[in-house]
């Protein structure tokens, strides 16, 4: 009854549940446990992308690129008895860079690994890839530090600064004034950057 009443809630104020997609790394007993456990637990709003394999996949690491860049991944979890530490780092590396969560699912404790430990169910988890902007704490900080910094930084010494160097621009080439990238940002979607 629980369960119905969020999911009731939920409905009320939001139209759609909102949801984080992901994919396993490994098929044993321990991702079969996690995607049973989400299945369960629907009201979560986690939905299943596909398994990779770790043994027979030399290339791991480039499958997992071209699928996450194809499609949109929130969280990999790594679901192997006797994780192989060089695969492990380079998926950790993998997620820091391309701000997906990378976690640990382990059937035993593993030392010195972990950056938060998390539980589903009775499955026990290490998330590795941790962001720092991942804590409320720490997105206030920023967000504070970034008004402050703007207007200072607009009100002495862009007011002045930036038609100089646009007229530089302009005498040194035909190119715009601004540089204008794509970047990942919350929740892996793209924005432009200027």
């Amino acid at each position: 009854m629980w369960k119905v009443l969020i999911i009731f809630v939920r409905r009320l104020f939001i139209k759609e549940i909102p949801h984080r997609n992901y994919i396993l790394v490994g098929r044993n007993k321990l991702s079969e446990e996690l995607r049973k456990y989400y299945l369960i637990n629907y009201q979560e709003g986690y939905r299943f992308g596909g398994y990779f394999d770790h043994e027979s996949n030399p290339q791991l690491i480039n499958s997992l690129a071209e699928y996450c860049k194809e499609n949109e991944v929130h969280e990999i979890f790594y679901c192997v008895d006797n994780p192989s530490p060089t695969q492990l780092q380079q998926l950790v590396s993998f997620g820091l860079d391309s701000l997906i969560k990378v976690k640990l699912i382990a059937g035993e404790t593993i030392q010195n690994q972990a950056i938060q430990f998390d539980k589903y169910d009775q499955i026990p988890a290490f998330d590795l890839a941790t962001l720092p902007l991942d804590e409320y704490r720490n997105q206030v900080i920023k967000r504070i530090f970034d008004l402050l910094f703007s207007i200072i930084f607009l009100i002495a010494i862009f007011s002045w600064l930036y038609p100089l160097i646009a007229i530089l621009i302009k005498l040194d080439s035909k190119g715009p004034v601004f540089f204008i990238q794509l970047r990942n940002g919350l929740k892996n979607h793209p924005f432009w950057l200027l």
